[in-house]
């Protein structure tokens, strides 16, 4: 990866070669562009074209051999119900348009915009709304889902911090209450780490699991991503939702700069403490709005797969990881790591791409392929863990392809429901393209 960043200095037109042209948005203007995917002495950059703002190249992906093996997957498009008009044209009319190419799998749902830190990394100190969904909108969101994706979609409530509402096993219920089967909390753990009460009401509620925020196993890397030493609530959070019989999903921000040689204690961490965590989930960590222009770099999926390549001790290669199945292949890529007397071993192992394809199974369209694979593989009881990476586009990197395969989502309060990475789209000077303040107010005076 350092290889990668070196070799950027002094190079030339001559030195690329063309993956594929797609088409993006201009961080500055936020206007549709031509874009390109490169190849560049072995990295992978984002090359966007506006008429205005002249040419940009920023570095996607750190090994473009890699990338295009991951890219190489494919599975089935299965079309949502269309619910969204066509003024404007892509990404500006989200909602589910006529264009989007895969029912939502995940659907999140802010429950609040307040928070109970002030984490630095954080995108909701950028946004004001000035007051929660009530309860009668909470109700309408659900029944928006419902009609728009059915009830198959995991809600995932989140925030904010969502375990601030009082009323948030009434929430819980209320999503089961309009058929769904499965709804997560999204959380900090702070409230659920200090209050075992609050937390047995929400497994009697119906909760389904917890999704916990886990930056490491250092107090300094929650000291810089959170402001705060969180290590033993987060420890202690675990510990309780063992206790009350709930399983824990650790979501990992990782930021180059703070956690990223953590992942292979994290990884360990994880499988240590199968009893409660179920899967580990990380993602590349951004501040929606922080973009500069002249950037040289966006930290990816594919940074984070040969970090852990790199601090697994021999457990996971850079080939372990597929595409989910769900949403483009650049979107999101897991394996699963299957215990067995000897230890734990990646069932993705030597899985080709022709492989994936014929295992999809075309009944359950929505279920990652790899899943399947497992169930197949080692049978649906298969005790390990789930490691799972996102790749969320921002300014620099969105593609208008991705976006239509998107399958994870978020409820808006005016009705729609749009892919995760064009809700929270932010041009450089701060602009969103779809303002959450404009979708509150027609919300209010819908009601």
């Amino acid at each position: 990866m350092q290889g990668a960043g070196k070799a950027m200095k002094g190079l030339t037109m001559s030195d690329t070669a063309l993956l594929y042209r797609t088409l993006s948005v201009c961080a500055e203007c936020l206007r549709v562009v031509e874009a390109q995917l490169i190849s560049r002495n072995g990295a992978v950059f984002f090359r966007k074209n506006c008429v205005e703002h002249g040419t940009s190249d920023v570095m996607a992906w750190p090994d473009a051999d890699h990338f295009r093996w991951m890219n190489s997957f494919s599975s089935p498009i299965n079309r949502p119900k269309a619910s969204a008009s066509q003024e404007f044209g892509c990404p500006r009319d989200c909602g589910l348009c006529a264009r989007h190419l895969q029912k939502p799998r995940s659907v999140e749902i802010e429950v609040t915009r307040g928070c109970n830190l002030s984490c630095p990394v954080c995108s909701m100190a950028v946004d004001e709304v000035e007051c929660d969904p009530t309860s009668d909108a909470l109700k309408k969101m659900y029944s928006e889902i419902r009609e728009q994706a059915g009830t198959t979609p995991t809600i995932e409530l989140t925030g904010g911090e969502p375990t601030l509402r009082p009323d948030l096993p009434e929430i819980v219920q209320m999503g089961l209450q309009a058929g769904f089967k499965n709804i997560n909390v999204s959380t900090n753990g702070i409230v659920i780490a200090r209050d075992f009460d609050y937390l047995l009401c929400l497994k009697e509620s119906g909760l389904t699991g917890i999704r916990l925020q886990f930056d490491g196993l250092t107090a300094s890397v929650y000291q810089q991503i959170r402001g705060a030493d969180l290590l033993a609530a987060k420890c202690q959070a675990i510990e309780n939702c063992g206790r009350a019989g709930l399983r824990v999903v650790l979501a990992v921000t990782v930021f180059e700069d703070s956690n990223l040689n953590q992942l292979g204690d994290i990884v360990r961490y994880a499988m240590a403490h199968l009893d409660v965590v179920v899967e580990l989930a990380l993602q590349p960590g951004f501040i929606p709005g922080s973009s500069k222009t002249g950037e040289s770099k966006r930290f990816s999926m594919g940074d984070i797969i040969l970090a852990l390549a790199d601090q697994s001790r021999d457990l996971l290669g850079p080939y372990d990881f597929l595409p989910q199945g769900c949403s483009h292949p650049l979107c999101s890529a897991g394996t699963f790591l299957l215990s067995n007397p000897n230890g734990f071993v990646p069932v993705t192992r030597n899985i080709s791409p022709e492989k994936y394809e014929t295992a999809f199974h075309q009944t359950i369209p929505q279920a990652s392929v790899f899943r399947d694979i497992v169930a197949k593989q080692a049978g649906a009881d298969a005790k390990g863990l789930w490691l799972t990476i996102s790749n969320p586009m921002d300014i620099q990197t969105v593609e208008l392809d991705r976006l239509r395969r998107c399958s994870k989502v978020v409820a808006a309060l005016d009705g729609r429901i749009m892919p995760v990475c064009s809700y929270r789209l932010t041009g450089c000077q701060g602009h969103r393209i779809h303002p959450l303040v404009d979708m509150h107010r027609e919300s209010t005076n819908a009601t």
